[in-house]
C-alpha cells in the first residue's frame, strides 16, 4: 500500500479541475493544512469553493455564492474503496 497523503488543498485542486471551475484567486488565510479556499469565475452561481479536512481521509467541500450563501456541499472520503483515486501530493510539494 502507497503512503498517500491528502490535504485539503490537493483535493480542492482536483475537484475544480474536474468541475471544470477558473481559479481566479486563491486565500493564503485559509490554505493550510486543514483548509483551502478558492475564489473562481461564476459557474451555475458558484463564486468559492471552500474545502476542509475533517479526518485523514474525509474531506467536504463548499460551494458559496457573491454573497457568501452556500450553493452545495459535497464530501469525499478517500478510505472508501469506491471514491475515486486522487493524484497524489507529497507533503513538501
Amino acid at each position: 500500500m502507497s503512503n498517500t497523503f491528502y490535504s485539503a488543498q490537493s483535493v480542492l485542486k482536483n475537484y475544480v479541475t474536474d468541475n471544470g471551475y477558473t481559479v481566479t484567486q486563491q486565500s493564503m488565510y485559509f490554505s493550510g493544512a486543514k483548509y483551502s479556499k478558492m475564489w473562481v469565475v461564476e459557474k451555475n452561481g458558484v463564486t468559492s469553493l471552500l474545502c476542509c479536512q475533517r479526518t485523514r481521509t474525509m474531506f467536504e467541500i463548499f460551494g458559496y455564492n457573491s454573497d457568501y450563501s452556500e450553493i452545495f456541499r459535497t464530501s469525499f472520503d478517500y478510505a472508501d474503496v469506491n471514491t475515486p483515486p486522487l493524484a497524489v501530493e507529497s507533503p513538501a510539494e
